[in-house]
């Protein structure tokens, strides 16, 4: 799924999604991962298998995210639901229903603007 499109899905989104965590699970950089619902099921050669984390219901799993996909950038939190990606240059700031899904709807709009400077994100 295209960032944008995983953007706009994110921001439409009431509460946990187990498609959108499998949807963000492809950003995750670590290539030795081969993703399935339930581990030890799938056989993909040379891969190790890891069920979906729960990215948009969990604030851990939500936060490992963070670092895997943006190295060296900071986060943040808030009992009303926002979360935060910041790092020397940007500062992106989410408001949703949950914490997980603040961060990860974060983590999406830094990451499309690291990968094109020229697409306007709504910074909070």
């Amino acid at each position: 799924m295209e960032l944008k499109e995983l953007l706009e899905r994110l921001e439409k989104a009431k509460g946990p999604d187990r498609e959108l965590d499998k949807a963000l699970i492809q950003y995750d950089n670590r290539d030795d991962i081969g993703v399935c619902w339930c581990p030890g099921v799938c056989k993909i050669p040379g891969k190790v298998c890891v069920a979906i984390p729960l990215y948009t219901s969990s604030i851990d799993a939500a936060v490992a995210l963070v670092e895997q996909v943006l190295p060296g950038w900071d986060y943040g939190m808030g009992s009303k639901g926002w979360g935060r990606v910041f790092n020397q240059e940007r500062l992106v700031t989410e408001c949703k229903r949950t914490i997980p899904l603040a961060l990860c709807t974060a983590l999406v709009k830094a990451k499309m603007a690291m990968e094109n400077p020229e697409v306007v994100v709504d910074y909070a």
